[in-house]
């Protein structure tokens, strides 16, 4: 007995860690089973799939998600109302579909409306968006369809002075839902 206490202890510990799954049904050291996953997406509408999904209804996303309509994605220009934001003072800009500042109204986002969702990010060739530079207190989707309302906050300790012309003063990236 001591021989095997000795000489073969250490393979029958790893003989045992090998055959064991076999009769108890289940996996060593709790490995995941990725078979008993379930599906958490549930689609309630017709889901067609030709590279891409596209849905006509709304997306849930697990048991008790929030049902969306619509996911819009891209990148904005910045369009700044006044010249200067004091330090430590925030500041409402609009961000647009087109750089040119264009009253018309002809650069509206797509799809974006008032009551969606939006987050939104700036840009690193934003003008201040260096470290406690601008930074985003907040962004929803504007009185007026298609275009971002966002908030921005200078951290930067003193006068922050946007580069103003006939073109937006930069460029965020956001994501709308629905």
């Amino acid at each position: 007995m001591n021989y095997i206490k000795t000489n073969h202890l250490s393979l029958l510990i790893i003989l045992f860690m090998v055959v064991s799954p076999f009769f108890s049904g289940s996996q060593m050291f709790g490995a995941l089973d990725r078979t008993t996953v379930g599906n958490p997406w549930t689609f309630s509408g017709a889901v067609t799939h030709s590279g891409t999904v596209s849905n006509t209804s709304t997306v849930t996303v697990g048991s008790s998600g929030t049902a969306m309509t619509r996911v819009n994605t891209g990148t904005c220009y910045i369009k700044a109302y006044a010249a200067t934001i004091a330090a430590s003072s925030t500041a409402t800009v609009d961000c647009q579909a087109t750089a040119v500042v264009d009253p018309s109204g002809a650069s509206a986002l797509t799809g974006v409306t008032m009551g969606d969702s939006v987050a939104l990010t700036l840009s690193t060739t934003t003008a201040g968006t260096l470290y406690m530079g601008l930074q985003v207190a907040g962004a929803s989707a504007s009185t007026t369809s298609g275009y971002i309302t966002v908030r921005l906050t200078n951290m930067l300790g003193s006068t922050f002075t946007w580069p103003i012309g006939t073109a937006a003063t930069g460029t965020a990236t956001y994501i709308v839902t629905k």
